[in-house]
Protein backbone atom coordinates (compact mmCIF):
# COMPACT_ATOMS: atom_id res chain seq x y z
CA UNK A 1 0.00 0.00 0.00
CA UNK A 2 2.73 2.28 0.81
CA UNK A 3 4.66 1.17 -2.29
CA UNK A 4 1.66 2.08 -4.33
CA UNK A 5 1.61 5.77 -2.74
CA UNK A 6 5.44 6.70 -3.26
CA UNK A 7 4.75 5.64 -7.34
CA UNK A 8 1.09 7.86 -7.17
CA UNK A 9 3.44 10.88 -5.44
CA UNK A 10 6.37 10.23 -8.07
CA UNK A 11 4.44 10.27 -10.78
CA UNK A 12 2.45 13.38 -9.39
CA UNK A 13 5.99 15.37 -9.44
CA UNK A 14 6.97 14.34 -12.44
CA UNK A 15 3.66 15.82 -13.73
CA UNK A 16 4.40 19.05 -12.08
CA UNK A 17 7.39 19.04 -13.47
CA UNK A 18 6.53 18.72 -17.35
CA UNK A 19 3.85 21.14 -17.02
CA UNK A 20 6.42 23.44 -15.36
CA UNK A 21 9.18 22.64 -17.99
CA UNK A 22 6.66 23.29 -21.34
CA UNK A 23 5.20 26.66 -19.66
CA UNK A 24 8.76 27.66 -19.28
CA UNK A 25 9.82 26.45 -22.69
CA UNK A 26 6.24 28.43 -24.08
CA UNK A 27 7.74 31.48 -22.23
CA UNK A 28 11.27 31.51 -23.76
CA UNK A 29 9.67 30.23 -27.28
CA UNK A 30 7.50 33.81 -27.11
CA UNK A 31 9.99 35.66 -26.21
CA UNK A 32 12.33 34.33 -29.07
CA UNK A 33 10.33 35.13 -31.88
CA UNK A 34 10.05 38.74 -30.03
CA UNK A 35 13.31 39.04 -30.35
CA UNK A 36 13.36 37.52 -33.97
CA UNK A 37 10.38 40.43 -34.93
CA UNK A 38 12.41 43.37 -32.53
CA UNK A 39 15.53 42.35 -34.77
CA UNK A 40 14.08 42.46 -38.09
CA UNK A 41 12.45 45.65 -37.70
CA UNK A 42 15.81 47.25 -36.41
CA UNK A 43 17.35 45.79 -39.56
CA UNK A 44 14.72 46.89 -41.51
CA UNK A 45 15.00 50.02 -40.34
CA UNK A 46 18.39 50.25 -40.65
CA UNK A 47 18.45 49.46 -44.31
CA UNK A 48 16.27 52.09 -44.99
CA UNK A 49 18.15 54.77 -42.96
CA UNK A 50 21.26 53.91 -45.02
CA UNK A 51 19.34 54.00 -48.12
CA UNK A 52 18.64 57.30 -47.97
CA UNK A 53 22.00 58.29 -46.56
CA UNK A 54 23.32 56.61 -49.79
CA UNK A 55 20.63 58.56 -51.70
CA UNK A 56 21.24 61.80 -50.39
CA UNK A 57 24.93 61.41 -51.27
CA UNK A 58 24.24 60.33 -54.90
CA UNK A 59 21.93 63.56 -54.86
CA UNK A 60 24.96 65.82 -53.71
CA UNK A 61 27.27 63.89 -55.99
CA UNK A 62 25.10 64.84 -58.98
CA UNK A 63 24.77 68.25 -58.12
CA UNK A 64 28.14 68.96 -56.82
CA UNK A 65 29.24 67.38 -61.06
CA UNK A 66 26.70 69.61 -62.73
CA UNK A 67 27.60 72.69 -61.20
CA UNK A 68 31.30 72.41 -61.65
CA UNK A 69 30.91 71.40 -65.00
CA UNK A 70 27.99 74.51 -65.81
CA UNK A 71 28.39 77.70 -67.32
CA UNK A 72 29.89 80.84 -65.75
CA UNK A 73 27.88 83.96 -65.67
CA UNK A 74 29.80 86.73 -67.14
CA UNK A 75 28.70 90.03 -66.10
CA UNK A 76 28.50 92.45 -69.05
CA UNK A 77 28.46 90.13 -71.71
CA UNK A 78 25.41 88.38 -73.54
CA UNK A 79 26.80 85.09 -71.89
CA UNK A 80 24.01 83.85 -68.96
CA UNK A 81 24.09 81.78 -66.17
CA UNK A 82 23.60 78.08 -66.66
CA UNK A 83 21.71 77.52 -63.86
CA UNK A 84 17.41 78.18 -64.21
CA UNK A 85 15.16 76.59 -61.73
CA UNK A 86 12.29 76.89 -58.82
CA UNK A 87 11.38 75.30 -56.08
CA UNK A 88 10.27 71.95 -57.68
CA UNK A 89 12.83 71.15 -60.45
CA UNK A 90 17.03 72.89 -61.75
CA UNK A 91 17.93 72.92 -64.94
CA UNK A 92 21.97 73.25 -64.95
CA UNK A 93 23.81 73.80 -69.07
CA UNK A 94 26.30 71.22 -68.00
CA UNK A 95 29.19 69.07 -69.82
CA UNK A 96 27.66 66.53 -66.73
CA UNK A 97 29.38 63.39 -65.43
CA UNK A 98 32.45 62.63 -67.46
CA UNK A 99 31.39 59.21 -68.43
CA UNK A 100 29.00 60.43 -70.49
CA UNK A 101 31.79 62.02 -72.48
CA UNK A 102 29.79 64.60 -74.16
CA UNK A 103 31.23 67.31 -76.55
CA UNK A 104 29.30 70.31 -75.50
CA UNK A 105 27.45 71.45 -72.66
CA UNK A 106 23.75 70.77 -72.73
CA UNK A 107 20.61 71.21 -70.44
CA UNK A 108 20.65 68.74 -67.73
CA UNK A 109 17.43 68.75 -65.13
CA UNK A 110 17.05 67.72 -62.18
CA UNK A 111 12.93 67.16 -60.66
CA UNK A 112 10.82 64.97 -59.08
CA UNK A 113 8.23 62.96 -60.94
CA UNK A 114 5.15 62.13 -58.76
CA UNK A 115 4.56 57.71 -58.23
CA UNK A 116 1.37 57.11 -55.80
CA UNK A 117 1.96 59.29 -52.83
CA UNK A 118 5.47 59.63 -53.05
CA UNK A 119 7.90 61.38 -55.96
CA UNK A 120 11.04 59.74 -57.60
CA UNK A 121 14.21 62.27 -57.91
CA UNK A 122 15.12 62.00 -61.66
CA UNK A 123 17.89 63.28 -63.58
CA UNK A 124 16.74 63.92 -67.52
CA UNK A 125 19.17 64.77 -70.40
CA UNK A 126 19.25 64.72 -74.21
CA UNK A 127 21.99 62.58 -75.57
CA UNK A 128 24.56 63.48 -78.38
CA UNK A 129 21.93 61.52 -80.99
CA UNK A 130 18.96 63.48 -79.41
CA UNK A 131 17.77 60.75 -77.48
CA UNK A 132 15.79 61.78 -74.02
CA UNK A 133 17.88 59.80 -70.64
CA UNK A 134 16.06 59.38 -67.58
CA UNK A 135 18.12 58.45 -64.08
CA UNK A 136 16.68 57.45 -60.94
CA UNK A 137 18.90 59.00 -58.23
CA UNK A 138 16.20 59.29 -55.33
CA UNK A 139 12.71 57.76 -54.45
CA UNK A 140 10.59 57.44 -52.43
CA UNK A 141 10.48 60.98 -51.61
CA UNK A 142 7.62 63.05 -49.86
CA UNK A 143 9.06 66.51 -49.77
CA UNK A 144 11.20 68.33 -52.90
CA UNK A 145 12.33 71.71 -52.47
CA UNK A 146 15.20 73.95 -54.28
CA UNK A 147 16.57 76.97 -53.22
CA UNK A 148 18.80 79.43 -54.54
CA UNK A 149 21.73 82.19 -52.59
CA UNK A 150 22.59 84.62 -54.91
CA UNK A 151 26.23 86.68 -54.41
CA UNK A 152 26.45 89.71 -52.92
CA UNK A 153 26.88 90.97 -56.44
CA UNK A 154 23.71 89.95 -57.89
CA UNK A 155 21.89 91.17 -54.68
CA UNK A 156 22.82 93.42 -52.32
CA UNK A 157 20.19 91.12 -49.37
CA UNK A 158 21.54 88.07 -50.27
CA UNK A 159 19.14 85.54 -48.80
CA UNK A 160 17.28 82.52 -50.16
CA UNK A 161 15.33 82.53 -52.46
CA UNK A 162 12.48 80.01 -54.19
CA UNK A 163 13.52 80.44 -58.02
CA UNK A 164 16.68 81.37 -60.17
CA UNK A 165 16.85 83.13 -63.89
CA UNK A 166 19.67 82.88 -66.42
CA UNK A 167 19.95 86.52 -66.39
CA UNK A 168 19.66 87.02 -62.47
CA UNK A 169 23.44 86.97 -62.09
CA UNK A 170 25.82 84.76 -60.25
CA UNK A 171 24.88 82.37 -57.48
CA UNK A 172 26.58 81.59 -53.91
CA UNK A 173 25.03 78.64 -53.29
CA UNK A 174 21.93 76.16 -54.09
CA UNK A 175 20.58 74.28 -51.26
CA UNK A 176 17.99 71.32 -51.57
CA UNK A 177 15.79 70.19 -48.58
CA UNK A 178 14.36 66.47 -49.06
CA UNK A 179 12.44 64.32 -47.02
CA UNK A 180 12.10 60.54 -47.71
CA UNK A 181 8.51 58.43 -46.80
CA UNK A 182 9.46 57.35 -43.66
CA UNK A 183 11.55 59.84 -42.52
CA UNK A 184 10.34 62.61 -39.70
CA UNK A 185 12.60 65.10 -40.65
CA UNK A 186 14.10 66.26 -44.25
CA UNK A 187 17.79 65.71 -44.87
CA UNK A 188 19.42 69.04 -46.64
CA UNK A 189 21.91 69.39 -49.00
CA UNK A 190 23.84 72.81 -49.51
CA UNK A 191 26.53 73.07 -52.45
CA UNK A 192 28.70 76.23 -52.65
CA UNK A 193 29.14 77.79 -56.38
CA UNK A 194 30.82 80.80 -55.61
CA UNK A 195 31.50 81.17 -52.15
CA UNK A 196 34.54 81.16 -49.44
CA UNK A 197 31.60 81.21 -46.81
CA UNK A 198 31.27 78.66 -43.48
CA UNK A 199 28.44 76.57 -44.27
CA UNK A 200 26.54 77.50 -41.25
CA UNK A 201 26.56 81.20 -43.48
CA UNK A 202 25.26 79.22 -46.26
CA UNK A 203 22.63 77.60 -44.38
CA UNK A 204 21.55 80.72 -42.87
CA UNK A 205 22.84 84.14 -44.41
CA UNK A 206 20.68 86.22 -41.62
CA UNK A 207 22.65 84.86 -38.74
CA UNK A 208 25.77 87.22 -37.13
CA UNK A 209 29.00 87.48 -38.82
CA UNK A 210 27.41 86.27 -42.47
CA UNK A 211 26.67 88.44 -45.13
CA UNK A 212 23.41 90.10 -45.50
CA UNK A 213 22.77 89.57 -41.55
CA UNK A 214 19.70 90.98 -40.37
CA UNK A 215 18.45 92.05 -43.88
CA UNK A 216 15.26 91.22 -45.90
CA UNK A 217 13.70 92.71 -48.66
Amino acid sequence: MKRRQRIAGQTGFALVELLVAVAVAGLAGSVLVGLVAFLDRNNAETTRRMREYEETLAVERVLRILLEGALPFVPGTSLRSGIVGDDQKLTVISMGPPILGLAQARPFTLRREARGSVSDLILVWVDEVGREQRELIAQDVVDFTFAYLPSTRASSAPLWKSWWRAEDGSLTAIRLALRFARAATSREVVIPIQADLPATCLRNPRQVGCIGEGVSR
